[in-house]
């Protein structure tokens, strides 16, 4: 863990019988502005780290770059909090395109593709492997209490990578742009989370091209529409040896 991961501050803390003051370590929060081609594209608040994977992660989820092919540079000045992204093709123009937050609907992410093809099959014993390997990634949540983890992975060798953040959205971002920086082919590979999967969830990972998610937590209905139509494969509240299979049962052998 970093220093810029976290903070201490003091709190007031009430142990069941008295007050008192105690040092207590804080995730860290900030405000980084992602820019593309000079334009500003989105701000979210975010933990401050990986800022390369999570600028990455966010233009392909949302369908601003379709491949890291066409990344120029990523520039992160990090104490302007600016992510500067410089492409070989132009800005994408749409009206209605959204200039906020990573987890928020626009226009853009309505433009999706076909359904996700894959071969590949999960049995019950792997969700349950790849979900405890997760929940001993969490580090920064262990920590402050405050954090998401998601992870990439593939069948032979677990958890490829994982990262935490305040941001659901921005693990699942920094999970991929981690897999598009390396030149990974994500068409076999498996996002995990220890977040709600949403329909944005399902939807940047179906641009991003992965065909499994599976989660600690639930799945909506409309997640569960989505993924469906995308041909993704949804495992959800995976606890104590149980699970639920929101989307896509055939690819889940038993």
């Amino acid at each position: 863990m970093t220093i810029a991961e976290t903070v201490s501050v003091n709190i007031g803390y009430f142990d069941g019988t008295s007050l008192c003051r105690r040092p207590l370590t804080v995730i860290r929060e900030t405000s980084v502005t992602i820019t593309l081609n000079g334009q500003n594209i989105t701000t979210n608040a975010c933990t401050g780290i990986h800022l390369d994977e999570m600028a990455a992660g966010y233009l392909k989820s949302t369908g601003l770059i379709r491949g890291f092919d066409e990344v120029v540079s990523i520039e992160a000045d990090e104490p302007g909090r600016i992510i500067s992204v410089t492409t070989n093709r132009p800005t994408p123009h749409q009206k209605g395109m959204y200039i906020g937050s990573s987890g928020a609907r626009s226009a853009l992410l309505d433009r999706t593709g076909p359904p996700l093809q894959t071969d590949r099959l999960l049995s019950p014993h792997l969700v349950l492997k790849l979900i405890e390997e997760l929940l001993s990634s969490t580090t920064l949540h262990d920590a402050t209490g405050g954090a998401h983890c998601s992870a990439l992975a593939s069948h032979e060798d677990g958890i490829i990578i994982a990262r935490e953040d305040i941001g659901r959205h921005n693990t699942i971002d920094m999970v991929c742009g981690y897999g598009l920086l390396k030149g990974l082919d994500l068409s076999d590979k498996i996002i995990l989370t220890t977040g709600r999967v949403s329909s944005e969830i399902v939807r940047k990972i179906w641009r991003i091209g992965v065909p499994f998610i599976i989660s600690h937590s639930a799945a909506t209905s409309r997640a569960v529409e989505d993924a469906e139509q995308a041909g993704i494969t949804v495992v959800g509240y995976v606890r104590r040896g149980t699970m639920r299979i929101y989307s896509q049962g055939k690819r889940v052998e038993m």
